[in-house]
């Protein structure tokens, strides 16, 4: 019995072996942790799972329906307890830099776990003291009639506004401070920030003409200390932002873009020719398996400082210019079910 109740305080902890790599994303975002343990059908101890793992399966095009049976960890580290008598668990994480440690008995069951969070009072990354950047000024053409009368931050989905989702998802992970773009129909965007719990923590920065989907960080180069999430308003993503910034921070990277996995079919079936244009063979409906920018990034300050003043700049020209000047960029593959766009009408009347 007493088994019974440990295993349901750590439930979110655990997945089993064939779970999907799907079903196993969602555990990782629910359990807030960034490796989960991986049960066999008798709830003994297979192996461990990381986020690590999950985004090399996705870089790898991998089926996000099949099981995680090829992609564990099949020797973690464990403490046996019939084993290893004395152990200091905080030098361990230390030296290691494990995410979790299952302790196992005799039969290979997992009777506790540590968490680095637990052991280590790892204040760089318990919270995230960063601030995001939200581009809220745009026209929103792609939603009209419905901005023709809203500007598209306050569509509402599931009844309350897009911006007020995405700055409320950033604030469980410790963000309190959010800059917003704004241009068309700010004054409605004024006030409907004076009237929530965040006014306080919102500065707007009044765009005089439109300056792209980057234009506008210009105004905050000289704010920011060091890093900034940066998003667009017609997005919002259930991810861990605490891994996403883990990442970001131990590869060095100047900039960081979360790209989703999509797969698409082609139609046709497609000719494979020889240097000679003979065919080789026919490939009926291929599918397609891309990564697309989701419109999530981190930036840090040295790319802030490419921006000039009150030039237009999308995001992609930004990039380029980072690149040419020789910045980190790295790439941070998420599911697509891990997102969701609804800055597209026939999405948005799909789904809500």
């Amino acid at each position: 019995r007493r088994m019974d109740n440990n295993f349901k305080k750590m439930k979110n902890i655990f997945v089993n072996t064939n779970s999907s790599i799907k079903e196993t994303i969602k555990q990782l975002n629910n359990s807030g942790l960034k490796t989960l343990i991986v049960l066999n059908r008798y709830k003994k101890l297979a192996g461990t799972i990381s986020d690590g793992d999950i985004r090399k399966a996705i870089l790898n095009d991998q089926d996000l329906d099949k099981s995680i049976n090829k992609i564990f960890q099949k020797k973690p580290f464990v403490i046996n307890l019939d084993k290893d008598k004395n152990y200091n668990i905080k030098e361990i994480f230390i030296k290691y830099n494990f995410d979790i440690i299952p302790v196992i008995n005799k039969s290979n069951r997992v009777i506790k776990l540590y968490t680095r969070s637990d052991i280590i009072n790892n204040n760089k990354f318990n919270k995230l003291n960063i601030p995001l950047f939200i581009f809220a000024g745009g026209v929103g053409s792609r939603m009209k009639p419905f901005t023709n009368i809203l500007p598209k931050p306050l569509i509402p989905v599931n009844g309350i506004p897009i911006i007020q989702t995405i700055i409320e998802r950033f604030n469980v992970f410790g963000v309190s401070k959010f800059y917003i773009s704004v241009n068309y129909k700010k004054e409605i965007l004024k006030a409907f920030f004076e009237d929530t719990k965040y006014k306080k923590q919102i500065n707007l920065i009044k765009e005089n003409h439109p300056l792209g989907t980057a234009g506008s960080l210009y105004f905050i180069n000289k704010i920011i200390a060091d890093d900034v999430f940066v998003t667009n308003c017609d997005v919002f993503f259930m991810i861990n932002y605490l891994n996403l910034y883990q990442f970001h921070k131990k590869n060095k990277y100047d900039m960081t873009i979360v790209a989703s996995k999509k797969n698409y079919e082609i139609p046709y079936g497609v000719c494979d020719i020889n240097n000679k244009n003979e065919l080789k063979k026919i490939n009926e409906k291929p599918i397609i398996n891309i990564l697309v920018n989701s419109g999530l990034y981190i930036i840090n300050k040295s790319i802030l400082k490419l921006i000039k003043k009150n030039k237009f700049l999308d995001m992609t020209e930004l990039i380029k210019i980072a690149r040419k000047n020789k910045r980190k960029i790295g790439v941070f593959p998420i599911s697509d079910d891990c997102w969701i766009d609804v800055g597209n009408w026939d999405q948005y009347k799909k789904n809500y």
